[in-house]
């Protein structure tokens, strides 16, 4: 049996546990469901593998993932050894869990998966593990441990406070820009959201607060004050400046805490993406990494399925927007880039706000295709255009692609978002995996 065919085969035993991130986060977020002091138990009873390296834990609703690429670009320029761990996945369960930039090999994610669900069914160490997240980030830890990382970036899953990556004691925190996601759970105000967030606080703990609105930076700066917070680098007293945003770039000055970062460029666009590597480098000034390096490693940034330019005649970009708060950044940046209007496929699963979506969506368009992927929480297409009539309904995806790409022309542009679900069937499409560099 090859390495994959071994993956494949953990994989069926691990998707036996419950996972959330298919049948859609419980409703309401109580301890009693998701009891991370019970998982904090399962942790120690391995080892408290995670102790074995310095952490830095980001939660955010919109950025946290990119914001921790960044950071790990950075680190892998400064040499240290990096392991990082994100959620959910586009197309390769293995893009998870890198190492120094890399995708983790199939076998040593077989291997890991392997022995915690066989502790969970045998009941030796690990026994208690409940859900798909869980093992995961327990194997994350592990994984790192096990190949020696210096530091270990872990995005949260959702929301903060309750969260099995909080089970840890990080050296580090940071918090991205905050909006309205996960509603169900977490609360139906960004203030309600902000509270959720601000578990990750601990006392004698740095904590790097991405630029938000003033009532919740507000809240959080009291809560990191009230916790004992050991620092607090406010990046709304930042000062960025966009010199240039294209297809495949952004470039831009930054002023933070009395430092200047003027011409930096990352290769990913818009504003907001400059606002993440704001994070990364706050965070890069506590880990007191050199600031030639920072530049050196902002520029070798891989962040799949974030405003990706995968095609062109017409260009065709993949985005992983899935909230409004995403499409309006995400459209902000289009129109920066060029005037016209792009055709868009969308394609959106049933906890997320999209009629909000559609109406942000449709300010700035020249057509909406609506599809739908084989996901329990997947919206249908004819649904969807009950919201937005004038829109085209197509059967799959591939021919929601060469319906867009029709109405396009070689010279317009098509925009494939609405779900990260969504993004990593585009990429599929397009014959490109996040594991294959």
């Amino acid at each position: 049996m090859n390495q994959y065919n071994r993956l494949e085969s953990a994989l069926e035993r691990l998707y036996s546990f419950i996972d959330y991130e298919k049948l859609g986060a419980k409703n309401p977020y109580d301890t009693d469901e998701n009891d991370i002091r019970r998982f904090r138990e399962l942790l120690r009873s391995r080892g408290d593998r995670h102790e074995e390296f310095t952490t830095v834990l980001v939660a955010g609703s919109k950025g946290k993932g990119s914001a921790c690429a960044m950071l790990e670009a950075i680190l892998c320029a400064d040499g240290r050894r990096t392991g990082l761990y994100t959620s959910p996945h586009l197309v390769d369960i293995r893009e998870r869990f890198r190492l120094d930039g890399a995708c983790v090999s199939a076998d040593i994610l077989t291997d890991k998966i392997d022995a915690l669900t066989e502790a969970a069914v045998d009941g030796g160490a690990g026994r208690g593990f409940r859900t798909v997240f869980e093992i995961l980030t327990a194997s994350a830890f592990e994984i790192f441990a096990e190949s020696g990382v210096d530091v270990g970036i872990i995005e949260v899953g959702m929301g903060g406070r309750l969260d099995a990556t909080n089970a840890i004691d990080p050296d580090i925190t940071a918090i991205t820009a905050i909006g309205l996601d996960h509603t169900h759970v977490l609360g139906d105000t960004a203030e309600a959201i902000a509270r959720e967030k601000a578990g990750i606080l601990r006392a004698g703990t740095p904590l790097v607060l991405g630029r938000q609105e003033e009532s919740v930076r507000r809240l959080i700066l009291d809560r990191a004050k009230k916790i004992g917070a050991s620092q607090v680098i406010d990046l709304n007293d930042a000062r960025i400046s966009i010199n240039d945003i294209s297809l495949r770039s952004t470039a831009f000055d930054l002023s933070l805490a009395e430092k200047d970062y003027p011409s930096l460029e990352i290769n990913l666009a818009g504003a907001h993406q400059a606002e993440n590597a704001a994070v990364a480098i706050a965070l890069a000034k506590l880990l007191t990494v050199d600031k030639s390096l920072i530049y050196e490693g902002l520029r070798e940034i891989r962040w799949p399925g974030r405003m990706q330019h995968v095609a062109e005649s017409p260009d065709v970009i993949i985005d992983g927007a899935h909230s409004p708060m995403a499409f309006e950044r995400l459209i902000e940046t289009l129109a920066h880039i060029r005037q016209t209007s792009p055709v868009w496929v969308f394609a959106v699963n049933r906890d997320k706000d999209y009629p909000a979506m559609i109406d942000v969506v449709r300010k700035f368009s020249a057509g909406i295709v609506f599809t739908s992927f084989d996901w329990p929480r997947a919206v249908i297409a004819q649904e969807l255009a009950e919201i937005e009539p004038s829109g085209i309904v197509a059967d799959n995806f591939a021919r929601a692609i060469e319906i867009a790409r029709e109405r396009a022309g070689s010279s317009g542009m098509v925009v494939i978002a609405g779900s990260l679900y969504l993004a990593g069937l585009a990429l599929k499409e397009f014959g490109l995996s996040p594991c294959k560099h």
